[in-house]
This record gives C-alpha cells, sequence and structure tokens, in this order.
C-alpha cells in the first residue's frame, strides 16, 4: 500500500493521501492505523486526497462496499462524537466520480462528508464545521 496518513493530533486532523490503486478493504485499515497513532481521539476529522490515486476500477458497488466497512470501525471508535470527512480532488474526471460515490455511500457512512478541489477548501470546510458546534 503506499497510501499514507498525515496526523496533526494538536489540531486532530489527519490527512489520508491515496497514490495508485485503491483496493476496498485499504480505506478501512487506514482508519484502524489513524486510530491507533498517539494522540488520536474521537474528534479527529480527516481530509482524503484522490489526486494520486487510481479509481477507475474502483465501482460504485465497491464503493458502497468501501462505507459499510468503515462504518463499524466509525461507530467503535468515534461513537457518538462528532466528526467530518472532507473529499479532495483537484482532477475534474475523478471529482464526478467521487461526487457520484460519495451520494450512494451517504447512507451507510455517518460522518458528514463535502468533497473539494483543493485541501485548502476542505480545511475551511472543517474549520466552519467545528466552529458551528462550538468546537473550533
Amino acid at each position: 500500500m503506499t497510501h499514507r496518513i498525515e496526523f496533526d493530533p494538536l489540531r486532530q486532523l489527519a490527512v489520508v493521501h491515496y497514490r495508485g490503486d485503491v483496493l476496498p478493504e485499504e480505506p478501512a485499515e487506514l482508519l484502524l492505523e489513524l486510530v491507533a497513532k498517539p494522540g488520536w481521539t474521537p474528534r479527529c476529522d480527516r481530509i482524503v486526497v484522490y489526486d494520486d490515486a487510481e479509481i477507475g476500477e474502483l465501482t460504485a458497488a465497491r464503493f458502497k462496499q468501501v462505507a459499510a466497512s468503515l462504518q463499524p470501525i466509525i461507530a467503535q471508535y468515534y461513537g457518538p462524537a462528532p466528526n467530518f470527512s472532507a473529499q479532495v480532488c483537484g482532477n475534474a474526471l475523478k471529482r464526478g466520480m467521487l461526487e457520484y460515490w460519495i451520494a450512494l455511500g451517504s447512507s451507510v457512512y455517518s460522518p458528514p462528508m463535502s468533497l473539494f478541489e483543493t485541501q485548502t477548501e476542505a480545511e475551511t470546510w472543517l474549520a466552519q464545521q467545528r466552529a458551528a458546534l462550538g468546537t473550533t
């Protein structure tokens, strides 16, 4: 797996960078890696960057499978704590696929998600979500 996680425990923010093929089991493996990091708390939000990912083989059915595999991990480790997941993709073709998949997965994936062209836009959205909760 060539994907990586950057974790900032002070900001409780993880940035997941997908690089190359994204196999259906890898998002759950990465989330388990994240929750095991020192300083992680259920308040940790995620930015998932797809710019270097090869997602053409990730069908809609597989994406729903990925979302469903993440849900028990989120329930176990995040519990009722509000958390957010910002998806980032600067490639217009990939972004269209992600918009579709996010809509499909939203019925089985509880954290609110939104899709952005840049990581800066994603960070702004996460800050707004936290501010609305009073947990900046």
